[in-house]
């Protein structure tokens, strides 16, 4: 098995056809104005991490109002700024119409033998690698990339369907399978832009340009509809612990665990809060026999993979509010030209990981990253306090040192304690640096 996820990974179907069992999906957000009752509130999906902490619809603007107004935040991130309109008038009641704005995200499996990873294409964003000193490799592979979907190898003004286009005009609007949806409004029919002759559009899926059979003022006949969707069995008294009566009996959608532990090389812990799956469970076999198992879900990356390496598995594609600005294109033309400048210049930076927490508390790490000027400062005998980032739900506060008799880096504090309460032991190790350390 390990040798189709390094067939994927070089994209090489004469190694091993991995096309089959490594279908592409899109996953979307899709948004829409709701009829609802202003008292009322309802969830529009399935969340295993949030869920709407309010009584109803004004009650959650308040509450956004709030936090708003005096710069806080709900610590379990369960409000959402979800607007209410008013769109008429009830002509039996007199009382006003209410509609609200809503969203759920979906997934849509992509009708194409194969889509190459190559059509992902990464987006430096200079704002998170800079200061991280992160180089474009190093930023290609965090977990925070950013990608833009192109089928083409070199960039061109585009005009019309691409292939993004295509895939997302098999996707139904929301409630519109099967259906045909056509518009004749003002008496000019909308037409599908990827046919030469007219063919009606069907409005029942998303669409991103139409044409229509006569043209507008500015004398073009092709639009950018901006139709588009913004894109990335229970067990009762079982947790998935090592005895016949704790492990999961077999798999469900919300406890996925089918990939043998020893398929991986090493599994980490949730790496961040948004990470829900376990690691290392126990599930039964058809035989009954207790057997230790991964999630079989989508990672973002893989975990260590024996000879192959991690390997990317999701592509956040979405575009974001700016890209379509003029400031936007202007930025990232003076980027593109200055391309070698910009990748010569060096941030100076270093990033440190905590030893493994306690098996007891999850097995996990924490990161942090500091300047050359803060390392040159410790290396002197000074101390500095970090703050780490997330994971399984907390960070830590720590005061950093050099040991020169070991020669090694260390945390003297965690908060008030000599040593985290999840028990990282205090030896810190550099995994990434921008400097030249052996000066």
């Amino acid at each position: 098995m390990r040798e189709y996820f390094r067939a994927f990974r070089d994209q090489n179907i004469t190694h091993r056809d991995y096309r089959p069992h490594f279908r592409p999906v899109l996953a979307y957000l899709e948004g829409a104005w709701t009829v609802s009752a202003p008292d009322s509130i309802e969830e529009s999906f399935d969340s295993d991490r949030h869920r709407l902490d309010a009584n109803s619809w004004f009650d959650m603007q308040e509450r956004i109002r709030y936090t708003s107004t005096v710069g806080t935040k709900d610590p379990d991130e369960n409000f959402a700024n979800l607007p209410t309109s008013m769109i008429g008038i009830n002509p039996e009641t007199d009382e006003p119409i209410y509609v609200q704005w809503n969203y759920r995200i979906m997934g849509w499996p992509i009708d194409l033998p194969d889509l190459p990873t190559k059509y992902m294409r990464f987006e430096d964003d200079l704002m998170v690698r800079y200061p991280r000193g992160y180089t474009v490799e190093d930023a290609k592979n965090h977990r925070t990339a950013h990608f833009r979907f192109d089928e083409n190898d070199t960039p061109r003004y585009t005009v019309g369907e691409t292939l993004l286009d295509k895939i997302v005009s098999k996707i139904p609007g929301k409630d519109n399978i099967p259906d045909l949806l056509t518009d004749d409004i003002f008496g000019n029919n909308l037409y599908h832009e990827g046919f030469d002759n007219l063919t009606l559009l069907n409005l029942g899926y998303y669409n991103h340009w139409f044409k229509q059979n006569r043209p507008g003022a500015m004398g073009t006949s092709g639009r950018d509809h901006k139709s588009f969707p913004a894109m990335y069995a229970e067990y009762p008294n079982r947790d998935g612990t090592n005895h016949p009566d704790k492990a999961f009996n077999g798999t469900n959608f919300r406890n996925f665990y089918r990939i043998p532990s020893e398929f991986y090389e090493s599994v980490q812990g949730n790496e961040d809060p948004a990470d829900t799956a376990k690691s290392g469970v126990f599930v039964l076999d058809q035989e009954g026999n207790i057997r230790r198992c991964e999630a079989s879900g989508l990672f973002l990356k893989t975990p260590m993979i024996p000879d192959v390496g991690r390997i990317r598995l999701r592509y956040p594609i979405a575009p974001i509010h700016q890209y379509g600005s003029p400031v936007w294109k202007e930025l990232n033309a003076f980027k593109d030209t200055f391309r070698d400048y910009v990748n010569s210049v060096k941030v100076e930076a270093v990033t440190f990981e905590m030893s493994p927490a306690s098996a007891t508390f999850g097995s996990h790490t924490h990161m942090f990253i500091i300047t050359g000027e803060q390392y040159r400062q410790i290396r002197a005998g000074n101390t500095l306090k970090v703050e780490t980032t997330q994971a399984f739900a907390h960070t830590h506060s720590l005061t950093i040192q050099f040991n020169s008799k070991s020669g090694r880096f260390e945390y003297s504090r965690c908060g008030n304690n000599a040593l985290c309460g999840d028990q990282h032991a205090t030896l810190l190790h550099i995994v990434s640096s921008s400097l030249d350390l052996e000066d």
